[in-house]
């Protein structure tokens, strides 16, 4: 009864935002889905001021998004939801923390799953084996205060603004299509590594994505992504060519 009892409230509250102290499934979703377009956005920015190029940097072959900031944003609002009225250094220690467990981790399922890495620290001072450094450590803390102090509440306002019927309809649409995104962007990764090692579609499906997405297109998508052989050593180049030294998150 007590884990059933948060479930149902869940679901009959999911498209309810007005209630400042609770978050509802669609303010969570929504920010999910700004937080990974801001992200891409933010990076390819970044890359063409840092670097003097424009690359994707998005996680998905479908839109500008960036898996690791939807995570980040998303476990920085759940957590932080109840802290944002406490001093800044409190909630920036928090988010230092949060961002970088969840950096770590995503870094480590990226190896582990797809044997490619979307960022490198191993050069930075202070870092944890290349999966996180405590300069990018100390930018999650900031992105974290100033997401619970600034961008949550606009965004809280905004959700409110949308009518309940139509927000159901585009939640519906974007939902659908998101999901379908992150299953083909998954599917075509692993069929990238498999063409890398010489291994022939093996169903019509596999077919399908050699044509859909081929190499030139996965490289160019995925353009910040390393690989990583058997022995755990990182590419010295991403797959669009680049020094793989490069310190954003992807």
């Amino acid at each position: 009864a007590n884990i059933s009892r948060p479930i149902r409230t869940f679901r009959s509250r999911f498209f309810d935002p007005d209630d400042p102290d609770y978050l509802c499934g669609n303010e969570i979703f929504f920010i999910w889905i700004v937080c990974a377009i801001l992200g891409a956005c933010l990076e390819m920015v970044y890359s063409a001021v840092t670097y003097g190029y424009v690359e994707n940097r998005s996680s998905l072959v479908y839109g500008p998004f960036g898996l690791a900031y939807s995570i980040g944003g998303v476990l920085m609002t759940i957590l932080l939801h109840n802290d944002r009225y406490k001093p800044n250094w409190k909630i920036f220690l928090k988010a230092f923390l949060i961002g970088s467990v969840a950096e770590y981790i995503m870094s480590l399922g990226m190896e582990l799953v797809f044997h490619h890495v979307a960022w490198d620290y191993s050069h930075m001072p202070l870092n944890i084996n290349g999966r996180i450094c405590l300069l990018y450590s100390c930018f999650w803390g900031l992105l974290g205060l100033a997401w619970t102090k600034l961008a949550c509440p606009f965004f809280h306002k905004l959700i409110c603004a949308i009518p309940k019927e139509p927000g159901k309809i585009i939640f519906w649409i974007v939902f659908v299509f998101f999901l379908y995104d992150c299953i083909i962007s998954a599917e075509a990764a692993l069929r990238f590594n498999a063409r890398q090692e010489g291994i022939p579609p093996q169903t019509r499906m596999e077919a399908v994505l050699d044509k859909q997405f081929p190499d030139w297109y996965l490289k160019k998508t995925f353009a910040n992504s390393m690989g990583i052989d058997d022995e755990g050593n990182i590419s010295d180049q991403t797959l669009s060519g680049q020094d793989s030294h490069n310190p954003i998150v992807g």
